[in-house]
């Protein structure tokens, strides 16, 4: 995009980038409250903590890790939580399937590994609860 004067010299928005990451932000925080955001070492917004748990949506292809089976979260997120007094992880990934893990599992349990992204606790998928999509309860209703 060019200027009306005819300059090719993009505008400031372009050249930084930070026009969306602010519109990334400004949408995550009508999500939650700003002191419970969680950001990436990128500063992009992953999750936020509601009801103790701090919610996250994960795509199974791109962020489950594979050897060892496990899920990750930053360990910086783990002390956090702690410092906090949440009670854990909750995923929720592309099919709905929600997997929680408690801040105790994590430590008693995880694996500190860094595969790029920083460092990070993985837990195995063992560890984690689940709850399918519109899985029936022992009552007949769905699961909430």
């Amino acid at each position: 995009m060019t200027r009306r004067n005819g300059s090719a010299r993009p505008w400031a928005w372009q050249a930084s980038g930070r026009a969306r990451w602010t519109l990334a932000a400004v949408a995550s925080s009508r999500l939650s409250d700003s002191s419970t955001v969680f950001s990436n070492a990128r500063g992009q917004v992953v999750g936020a903590v509601r009801d103790g748990w701090l919610m996250k949506r994960v795509d199974t292809r791109v962020h489950q890790l594979r050897k060892p089976p496990a899920w990750c979260v930053d360990a910086e997120h783990l002390d956090r939580l702690e410092a906090m007094g949440a009670t854990g992880v909750l995923l929720i990934d592309e099919q709905g399937t929600e997997w929680r893990a408690t801040v105790q599992a994590f430590r008693a349990h995880g694996l500190p590994i860094d595969r790029g992204h920083g460092v990070q606790v993985a837990l195995p998928l063992a560890r984690w609860r689940t709850t399918v999509a519109g899985q029936l309860s022992l009552f007949g209703g769905e699961v909430a």
